[in-house]
């Protein structure tokens, strides 16, 4: 701790951050503030007390505050680990993740041993979309503390990011060993181990995540993703309709319970359920998709188009949706319009076969049957 006795209230300054810093300890959170102001009223550069207030601050969800408590702290004293690593703390709840990255790097350079110090480098590594840099953020954490399942999960969901679901289920499964009443591993371990297609031992993770949290929403979600998968849409529905109970204003249940419907030709229902989808999250391209899927098969082509632009327009990569706007203009007797959108899907996508096979179908309609060959061939 650093002191300013040459300061003349340095003395009662420290006294009162003593008493803040006893109350910080013991979690009472407004008593402290009003220590660490204390102190900072008699001597407005005490380092100690500048740092712990922005730690306060974040804690108490005042992010902006807690930047500008830190930077003061740090125009102080610059070789603390401790504080580069809170300052990142809170550049990352403010999605300021560049930054962040930079003040763990810091904080690593000062302690390259400390294991939280990795674990929140890897959170913001994540955040920034580098998931190979992730997962070795991750790793170095969980040498230093190999017990963090926390840190196992996260890596996992890095390897997920990444397509590598084998070891990311064995992550989630480490994780879980560990904090074996950890639901969110529980359910990430089931959405796993449906993208390895093993929909059984998936809803048996399902089952165990409801098991901990009665009340998980996404339990129940994605235990009606595994039934479906197991061509089971009644079972689904239900656990649709449970997680709907749960959480009134979950789009996602709201858009996959009228996927469901619309597969067992429940095509009212299902306009329903995806508009509600809509309602709640209008930036939802599924949803749009869906919904102008159900509009298609009750013979409602122009409105099925109208979703379908709107699934392209809220993801412009959206290749299922440009398939879907070509087969609508098909119906519409728009052969060229619909050529335009698959070659828009397979601009995106260039080894997708339905892309290939629905721009035959429209070459051959305009009368470019070599064309149309060559597209069924691909």
């Amino acid at each position: 701790m650093t002191k300013h006795t040459d300061h003349p209230s340095a003395a009662a300054a420290l006294i009162e951050f003593q008493h803040g810093l006893q109350a910080h300890q013991n979690g009472q959170l407004s008593i402290a503030q009003h220590h660490y102001a204390q102190a900072l009223a008699l001597h407005p550069h005490q380092f100690e007390a500048l740092h712990l207030s922005g730690v306060l601050a974040y804690q108490t969800g005042q992010l902006e505050q807690s930047v500008n408590l830190i930077e003061s702290a740090l125009a102080i004293q610059t070789q603390d680990a401790a504080i580069h690593s809170n300052y990142g703390n809170t550049l990352l709840a403010l999605q300021r993740n560049t930054e962040a990255l930079a003040a763990y790097e810091r904080a690593l350079q000062l302690q390259p041993h400390d294991a939280n110090t990795h674990f929140n480098r890897g959170n913001t590594l994540h955040a920034l979309g580098r998931f190979t840099d992730a997962i070795h953020a991750f790793d170095e954490a969980l040498k230093l503390n190999p017990k963090d399942a926390e840190a196992h999960y996260n890596r996992a969901n890095s390897l997920r990011q990444l397509q590598r679901y084998a070891e990311a289920l064995q992550s989630y499964n480490e994780s879980i060993a560990i904090r074996p009443e950890y639901a969110p591993a529980a359910i990430n371990r089931g959405i796993t181990l449906l993208d390895l297609k093993r929909p059984e031992e998936a809803i048996e993770s399902f089952k165990f995540a409801i098991l901990i949290e009665p009340n998980s929403h996404e339990a129940y979600l994605n235990y009606g993703n595994a039934l479906r998968a197991l061509d089971q849409p009644d079972e689904a529905l239900d656990c649709y309709s449970k997680a709907i109970a749960i959480n009134p204003n979950y789009a996602e249940a709201y858009n996959n319970q009228g996927s469901t419907l619309e597969a067992i030709k429940c095509h009212e229902a299902a306009l329903l359920s995806c508009k509600r989808a809509i309602q709640i999250k209008i930036e939802y391209p599924e949803a749009h998709n869906n919904c102008g899927v159900t509009l298609m098969s009750m013979g409602h082509y122009s409105l099925a188009l109208a979703s379908f632009k709107k699934a392209t327009h809220y993801n412009q990569n959206y290749v299922d949706a440009y398939i879907n706007q070509g087969l609508s203009l098909i119906e519409m007797d728009q052969h060229e319009l619909a050529l335009s959108s698959f070659q828009n899907a397979i601009a995106i996508d260039p080894k997708n076969p339905n892309a290939y096979f629905n721009q035959g179908n429209a070459l051959r309609s305009l009368g470019q049957l070599e064309d149309a060959v060559n597209s069924y061939y691909k």
